[in-house]
């Protein structure tokens, strides 16, 4: 058979020449290129000749893949003493000398892995092509094609790896700047509330001293058996004394409560927006959820109970803002799960039953595993519904992905902060009586 009864190659261009970073094998150029296992070497030698760009031929018998023959495996056989002789023979009888393994690979494996099966062959193999399984039949894939596409692709992700890394700069820069501007606020609001609180005790005392003095001209009045002066008695029934004399203490208790709450808010805000740490510092833990909590109690509009079971934690060597984003995350999905529900309900003007009413659990506690470690425990578990199968695993999923090849959501982020950050655990449970429970391990030293 000569190798004018060769069909000759078709090649099969993609339909764009730009790569992403998923692009995949039928992305790339490759070449139909069919040969029977009838035709002789020297056809098929001839063949390749009249197409120099192509790689090789891939060889059938019968419709079944035999296997592929390269130009420097005929080169090499053509060279041999008596090689061109043998040349002339079909390929069937030739296969048992230019017989090798070759590379399959489905036509929609991404090109970063196919480059490392390709690179995994033994040397003498790896410029070899490589067979694309397309549903139209094989193909033919010149590795130096597969090469310049994965550096191209590599190039991209470090340019989009160095995107980020300026994006994340300016982002904490930002951050820092907020954290900064926060702090300054945070401070000027708790010096005038620092004035408050210390003057409402001198403002108590200074209250009673008044009162007791107006007590003690009432009971000279009295003794002495003089009548009032009309103007004095018609004062206090227009102030009403007797109200603010019940009125006084209650109404400090009340400015105390405010501005006690207040310091406490800003405080927490202050914590929160504290700057990320250079090394890890022990940190309290409770102090930490406290703080969280009465943020977030802040921006509900559904009553939600929070229940705070605190057992005996030690300080924890952490990163306390990064402990402080972690812990806000869980604690801010489960609210969020939770304000949806109460809103469905207020919609659907449904009351819900005591079981129902919405609330979270915070738990902590210290542990050992079996090899003796110490940890301490952090849960949050709501009454929610739960996650689905699918849910949980697209979050489990999410876990074992490099974190920049997706997008990072609350619980993500969580897991790396717990897990990458600080060498803890984080658990995802469905609670028996419904709703979800996270549960956060942190080493202790």
């Amino acid at each position: 058979m000569s190798d004018k009864s060769l069909c000759p190659p078709v090649l099969h261009e993609p339909a764009s020449s730009s790569l992403g970073l998923e692009a995949t094998l039928a992305d790339l150029p490759s070449y139909d290129c069919l040969v029977d296992v009838a035709v002789s070497g020297f056809a098929l030698a001839s063949w390749l000749a009249r197409y120099p760009r192509v790689p090789g031929a891939i060889v059938m018998d019968r419709g079944r893949l035999e296997g592929v023959i390269t130009r420097q495996q005929l080169l090499e056989f053509a060279i041999r003493p008596s090689g061109a002789t043998i040349l002339e023979q079909p390929l069937q009888a030739l296969w048992g000398y230019l017989e090798r393994d070759c590379l399959t690979l489905p036509v929609e494996l991404p090109i970063v892995q196919a480059m490392k099966r390709a690179v995994s062959r033994t040397i003498g193999l790896l410029t070899d092509p490589i067979v694309v399984q397309c549903a139209e039949g094989p193909r033919l894939l010149d590795t130096r094609a597969l090469i310049v596409a994965d550096w191209q692709i590599r190039g991209i992700e470090t340019q989009a790896r160095y995107e980020r890394m300026q994006l994340q700069a300016i982002q904490n820069d930002k951050l820092a700047s907020l954290g900064r501007l926060v702090d300054g606020v945070a401070h000027q609001i708790l010096d005038p509330v620092g004035f408050i609180w210390g003057n409402l005790s001198h403002l108590g005392s200074y209250g009673e001293q008044l009162v007791q003095l107006v007590d003690a001209y009432r009971d000279w009045a009295e003794q002495s058996k003089q009548p009032i002066p009309w103007t004095i008695t018609n004062l206090e029934e227009s102030v009403d004394f007797d109200f603010l004399r019940d009125d006084l203490p209650l109404l400090l208790s009340s400015l105390r409560n405010g501005a006690e709450r207040l310091k406490a808010i800003v405080s927490s805000l202050q914590n929160f927006c504290h700057l990320d740490d250079v090394y890890p510092h022990p940190t309290d833990l409770h102090q930490r959820l406290n703080s969280i909590v009465l943020l977030l109690q802040s921006r509900l509009s559904v009553q939600i109970e929070f229940v705070r079971n605190y057992g005996s934690l030690p300080p924890v060597c952490c990163y306390g803002s990064q402990i402080d984003r972690a812990l806000m995350a869980v604690l801010v999905n489960a609210v969020d799960v939770l304000l949806e529900r109460g809103t469905r309900a207020q919609l659907k003007a449904v009351t819900l039953s005591a079981a129902e009413q919405p609330y979270i659990e915070i738990n902590t506690w210290v542990e050992q595993d079996a090899a003796a470690h110490s940890w301490a425990v952090v849960s949050i578990a709501d009454n929610g519904p739960g996650l689905t199968a699918i849910q949980r695993q697209q979050i489990l999923e999410n876990f074992q992905l490099d974190r920049h090849r997706v997008k990072e959501t609350g619980l993500t982020a969580t897991h790396h902060i717990i897990t990458s950050r600080h060498g803890g655990q984080l658990d995802l449970l469905d609670r028996p009586s419904g709703g979800l429970e996270v549960v956060i391990r942190l080493p202790l030293a």
